[in-house]
């Protein structure tokens, strides 16, 4: 497949965000000894500024995101 500057650039900032949230859900942890339940968690604790914009899936017993 063919993937235009377009797709590619989407990707990489779909990864690059995914970065930001993992670490910042990993520091979260850290410092509070447990996951976040949700993602909005993570903004209104100020960890994140905000919830990068995609459809993110986050299982809150392993604190994984995707």
């Amino acid at each position: 497949t063919i993937k235009t500057p377009t797709d590619r650039a989407s990707e990489i900032a779909k990864s690059a965000n995914l970065k930001i949230l993992n670490d910042a859900i990993q520091n979260y942890k850290y410092e509070k000894g447990k996951f976040p339940e949700t993602l909005e968690e993570m903004v209104s604790s100020g960890y994140i500024d905000r919830i990068p914009e995609s459809k993110w899936e986050y299982d809150s017993l392993t604190g994984e995101v995707r």
